[in-house]
């Protein structure tokens, strides 16, 4: 797919793959490596499934299950809106702050993208880096899965529990991860 894809136009197809295959280093000028492409294609392909549709569909799901959750949304977007026509992006929309923490809390509890977010320990020659009492050297690849912190009661307590309060709380969940 790659190969052929590189035989075409430039902008014959103004999409994702067509801008990776393209990409130049711009230090080096070069472009990806076949083998570099396949590593980003097996972090993309899976980033890029339907995210938006998923997390939606989680949202109704958490909301149909707690009744009291549903009635202060609806009670904030029947206050904030005259009717649905009015709904769309803006600051009206921007102002629903129960719908945002209903979106926020349902993406701690069910990512749709819910794998390990991966870091490399810089090479930089200071020595190595110490996580909960271990020495892991420069050039080690270390993650931490998003669904286990989401999970951890330490930073969410009742973390199996929909309660998109938590980040209304002062202190914010935001700052809580």
């Amino acid at each position: 797919m790659v190969s052929a894809r590189r035989q075409e136009e430039k902008h014959a197809r103004p999409d994702l793959l067509s801008t990776v295959c393209y990409y130049k280093d711009p230090e080096t000028g070069q472009s990806l490596s076949s083998r570099k492409l396949w590593s980003e294609a097996t972090f993309l392909i899976p980033a890029d499934g339907d995210t938006t549709a998923t997390t939606m569909a989680a949202t109704f799901f958490y909301l149909s299950r707690y009744p009291a959750c549903y009635a202060l949304l609806m009670e904030e977007i029947r206050t904030t809106f005259a009717d649905g026509s009015e709904i769309g992006a803006g600051p009206k929309l921007i102002a629903c702050k129960y719908l945002r923490a209903s979106i926020d809390e349902t993406l701690r509890i069910s990512p749709p993208a819910g794998s390990t977010l991966w870091r490399e320990i810089p090479r930089d020659g200071k020595g190595p880096v110490v996580i909960d009492g271990h020495a892991v050297p420069g050039g080690t690849r270390i993650g931490v899965n998003v669904y286990i912190i989401h999970h951890n009661e330490k930073y969410f307590p009742d973390p199996w529990t929909f309660t998109p309060e938590r980040s209304l709380e002062e202190g914010d969940m935001h700052e809580q991860t």
